[in-house]
């Protein structure tokens, strides 16, 4: 019948929607669905609009729809990982929860969502900016690896947070990653960008050495530039001009 196929199209529409465009439209084929639905239906139609307003940034109808879901199922894990993740991100505008308690629904949603990754980081971010808890935050993060340690998912995710806040041991995840990727193009995109800032830092050394009359070191400097990045040509100019100034003394 038309409900039947209201709901049927409410839920393809919303799980391949991609686009603001696409999304927005789902919107309305579940509003529609929804006041058409009953019973398990029902909450489907509502984790799927409230995942759908998530992904929009539209936190306030994704947190008002995950806890309906929530009234019946008080244990359904994607409602409480909306729930929570909309409660971190609408912090702070009006009408938004205490931080106390969106710290709370953080730690009900991975609880049930404990391999989550983007709920891992959104935790600590929060427990970092909101709550004045790196501890905790760097604690959560040790575990992703922990959990899911040959996951380069997982562990890229842990080395941007190290990096962003020079929590440490962020260069040693990396090269996890990259043992574990060597197909993954997103490590390998990591692995070079990183490898370049590195071989520029040790440019910027050599330089400084080279300035300073320490050839050893400027070559030193200069040649793990190469080994970083051998395709770049600025290493290999700066190790020749090291080792001609050595030479002449």
């Amino acid at each position: 019948n038309d409900g039947d196929a209201r709901v049927r199209l409410a839920s393809a529409f919303g799980a391949s929607a991609q686009s603001a465009g696409e999304m927005e439209q789902s919107i309305r084929y579940y509003d529609q669905a929804i006041g058409l639905a009953s019973g398990k239906a029902r909450l489907e139609l509502q984790r799927g609009q409230a995942d759908v307003f998530l992904r929009l940034n539209r936190f306030v109808p994704a947190i008002e729809q995950a806890g309906a879901v929530l009234e019946a199922l008080p244990s359904d894990r994607d409602a409480l990982r909306i729930k929570a993740i909309g409660m971190s991100l609408q912090f702070g505008r009006q009408g938004s929860a205490p931080a106390s308690e969106v710290v709370r629904a953080l730690e009900a949603a991975r609880e049930v969502n404990p391999n989550h990754i983007h709920l891992a980081v959104v935790s600590a971010e929060f427990l970092r900016r909101h709550a004045s808890d790196s501890q905790s935050a760097d604690q959560i993060m040790a575990e992703v690896v922990d959990r899911l340690p040959k996951d380069t998912t997982a562990l890229l995710a842990v080395y941007e947070y190290r990096r962003r806040h020079q929590a440490g041991g962020a260069d040693e995840i990396l090269e996890r990653a990259l043992a574990l990727g060597a197909d993954d193009a997103n490590v390998q995109f990591r692995g070079g960008e990183r490898a370049a800032e590195l071989a520029k830092d040790a440019r910027r050394k050599g330089d400084e050495a080279l300035a300073n009359s320490q050839y050893k070191s400027a070559v030193s400097r200069f040649e793990r530039a190469i080994e970083l990045t051998p395709w770049d040509r600025r290493s290999y100019v700066g190790a020749a001009n090291a080792h001609a100034s050595a030479e002449q003394l």
